[in-house]
């Protein structure tokens, strides 16, 4: 395995030096330049957030963000956990835009573990990723920090 790392790293590089310019700069832990736990005061003019929900010290907050790249998203919401970022919650309309995500988590994250039939998820040393298909297709992926998602009465991505 430790002669195959350098080689799976030279090939996650390729891939993403050949993704939009948007995409190339996404982080793996977070979202595109904002890495796990940066404030909300440093993100929220770039995504004109707007505070959709909030219990304790979690907010979850409304995006600017309509697509990744030209992937559309019907919703994509932050999180934060004493107002340090933590997740993401997004909504993708329909099963060819839903493979389009799916094939970007692939390419970004490599091989999920399937968990049921439409469900994968991820796993980094900072990051866990859930994505789930309806039965017409439409998804639901959850990207959230294992460092910073530390209440367990918290559903992920599914306030009250």
């Amino acid at each position: 395995m430790k002669l195959l790392a350098p080689l799976l790293a030279g090939a996650v590089w390729a891939a993403n030096s050949c993704l939009p310019p948007e995409m190339s700069a996404q982080v793996k832990d977070g979202f595109r330049e904002y890495r796990w736990g940066s404030p909300v005061q440093a993100m929220e003019d770039a995504f004109e957030l707007r505070l959709v929900h909030r219990r304790g010290e979690y907010q979850q907050f409304e995006t600017n963000i309509r697509g990744i790249g030209d992937v559309p998203l019907e919703n994509c919401r932050f999180e934060f956990v004493g107002e340090r970022f933590c997740g993401i919650a997004m909504l993708v309309a329909g099963r060819a835009v839903s493979q389009r995500v799916f094939d970007l988590l692939e390419m970004n994250y490599g091989e999920g573990v399937q968990t049921s039939p439409v469900g994968y998820q991820w796993l980094t040393s900072a990051t866990h990723l859930f994505y789930d298909e309806d039965r017409i297709g439409n998804a639901f992926v959850y990207i959230y920090s294992l460092e910073f998602q530390g209440d367990p009465e918290h559903l992920p991505g599914r306030p009250d």
